[in-house]
């Protein structure tokens, strides 16, 4: 099988969303363990995210887990969804 597109595997993230369970790279994590992705590419999506997301700035619970940052509201989907969205779009005008 071929390795899916950036703008692929973020729209498969948004198909997903049943799956989504606090920020993005759980989800990644999470579609690779029920064999979604393969782990060329999460580790894919890993990178582009880990490039792209905005600062991490929410903690679900900063006094217990200080160094666990989100970039969106931690349990949030409406964000992400809507970052993912803007990205598809950028990166398929970007690939054309």
């Amino acid at each position: 099988m071929e390795t899916r597109t950036i703008p692929e595997l973020l729209q498969v993230l948004l198909d997903n969303e049943d799956l989504f369970k606090g920020g993005l790279c759980v989800l990644t994590n999470t579609l690779y363990n029920r064999d979604i992705i393969t782990v060329e590419e999460m580790d894919l999506l890993n990178g582009f995210l880990s490039e792209s997301l905005p600062t991490a700035t929410y903690s679900n619970n900063l006094l217990r887990y200080p160094t666990h940052r989100y970039c969106f509201p931690y349990g949030q989907w409406q964000p992400r969804k809507e970052w993912l969205q803007k990205q598809i779009e950028y990166s398929k005008n970007f690939e054309s």
